[in-house]
Parts: structure tokens; sequence; C-alpha cells
């Protein structure tokens, strides 16, 4: 407490910012076809930030190498077109910029990246199907996005309260 008292130090030291990851940050479950937001807070003169997915901790796939680091989130359209592992997954935003120091944050805890189906036929409410012995097929059809490679396809009596009937049980995905 002597104001007396001072020094000055002959050596440098850089002063870095700080990055926390937000979202995902808690047990989601995100699929392929859809757009989800990737989220962080910011702390200092960071000014471009790099998010990648990992599904091992180890290995990284760039999911954006430059995203302006004020914007404070960004937009991942997450598409089949990335060699993604439809799993237990990681996201991490690191500073990009040229001179920046290495600071960095994960995601706490995984959260699931799996694949979407959307069904094509039949897709009106309200159909009725009368079963006629087995003589008559009806297609039905559905687009994929992601790694799916078996569906259980059930149909229901009772206007979508459950699904108790099996039509058929891990069939490919090929529609």
């Amino acid at each position: 407490n002597n104001s007396q008292v001072n020094d000055t130090g002959t050596g440098s030291f850089a002063l870095r910012g700080n990055l926390t990851l937000t979202r995902p940050n808690t047990a989601l479950i995100w699929e392929v076809g859809t757009k989800e937001n990737i989220t962080w807070t910011r702390k200092g003169s960071i000014a471009t930030v790099a998010i990648s997915y990992s599904n091992d901790s180890t290995n990284w796939i760039p999911i954006e190498s430059s995203v302006n680091a004020s914007n404070l989130t960004y937009e991942w359209n997450i598409t089949a077109d990335k060699p993604l592992s439809y799993q237990q997954g990681l996201i991490k935003i690191a500073d990009s910029s040229p001179a920046g120091q290495p600071t960095n944050d994960t995601s706490d805890v995984p959260f699931t990246l799996r694949g979407r189906l959307n069904l094509t036929y039949p897709t009106n409410s309200g159909l009725n199907f009368t079963y006629d012995g087995g003589t008559s097929t009806m297609s039905i059809t559905w687009d994929k996005s992601g790694l799916i490679k078996k569906v259980w396809l059930k149909y229901s009596t009772n206007n979508g309260t459950n699904y108790p009937n099996n039509i058929t049980r891990n069939n490919t995905t090929s529609a």
C-alpha cells in the first residue's frame, strides 16, 4: 500500500481475450437438413472465430474458418456434404485472427447429430386404406438427409395417438 514503491518489468507479455461457447452446451439433438445457432460470448478484441465439429475431441472438421466474432452467433446449415459422423459430437470455437493468441472453448456436454427422414407419400391426413387380402400394394416413400441405415415403418389406426402396427422393420433407407 505504499505509493512510493514501484517496479517496471523488462520482459513482455501478451493479453488475450476470452471466448465461451454457450450453444450447444447441453445434450441437444440436432438433425441433418436443419439450421441451428451456435452461440458464444466474447471478451477482448477477438476479431474472427473459427468453428469446428468433432466426435472424438481430437479430430476437428471445420464448419467455418472466419466468422465475425462480434456477431456472437453463427447459423449452422447442417448439410450432409461434410464428413460428419452422426453421433455424439462437440463444437469448438477458436480465435482465428492471424495474430490471435490461442483462445478457444469447446462444448461442455456432447450433443447428438443425427439423420432426418421426411415422409413424401402418403402425406395427406385422413386417408383410409382397406386391406384387400394382400393383392394390392402401395408405395410409401421418403427423403432422407444424413446417415440413416435402417427404418421401422409403422402405422396408426387411431389418428396418430400411437403407432402399434408394424408394416416392416429394419428396411434399408432407400425408398
